[in-house]
């Protein structure tokens, strides 16, 4: 018998529970409420999809696709909901208390990569067929110990986005002449934090003498 590793179990419940509070609000609070938007599939046949408001009971969300070929990136929105006619994209994040306490009391905005993430969201293109102008987004906290909820809404903005956008099209341009793009500045050595995350690293770092 061969026992799983305490480590990836225990990374998997943080996993299924952050998915559970997903699909407690895609399903049962927000579609409930007839203002969440996109398609729907039934749970016993994924085949039948349906684009609109919660269809009723048995029915599923099924959350929309953000697709940017240009800029090659892909995935998937926590939802879309509309409010006294206006349309916004949802990004739902769980967090435990301390991070919670620290969003609510402290910073008393959303992290800046949570930021950046809905707001790509909000300017890519989305497999929606009738999805209105999208206005921002709603960033909404739950505290994963406690059930507390905390939202944010976000203008659209791209200029929010604009370095990011920049810098994956100065990445793409160099792949495609096959040259190293400037280095970041947070990736001073190949120990850099950053750099150990980089799939690139040891291309990136090869020419290096230290």
């Amino acid at each position: 018998l061969r026992l799983s590793d305490p480590h990836k179990t225990s990374l998997l419940r943080i996993f299924d529970h952050g998915h559970m509070i997903h699909e407690m609000y895609q399903d049962n609070v927000l579609a409930k409420s007839g203002s969440l938007y996109g398609k729907w599939y039934q749970k016993d046949n994924e085949k039948v999809i349906v684009e609109g408001f919660y269809p009723g009971d048995g029915w599923r969300y099924k959350e929309p696709r953000m697709k940017w070929p240009d800029y090659r990136m892909s995935g998937y929105v926590d939802g879309v909901v509309v409010i006294e006619g206006k349309w916004y994209v949802l990004e739902i994040k769980s967090s435990n208390s301390n991070s919670f306490k620290y969003i609510k009391s402290v910073s008393k905005e959303p992290r800046d990569y949570h930021m950046k993430q809905a707001m790509l969201y909000c300017i890519a293109p989305n497999d929606l067929e009738a999805c209105g102008e999208i206005e921002g987004a709603i960033i909404l906290y739950i505290n994963k110990e406690t059930g507390e909820e905390l939202d944010f809404f976000v203008k659209k903005d791209i200029n929010k986005v604009s370095k990011i956008l920049s810098d994956i099209e100065e990445s793409i341009s160099a792949a495609e002449k096959k040259e190293l793009p400037p280095r970041l500045d947070v990736c001073k050595t190949v120990k850099s934090k950053c750099a150990k995350e980089c799939v690139a690293r040891d291309f990136c770092f090869s020419g290096d003498t230290v």
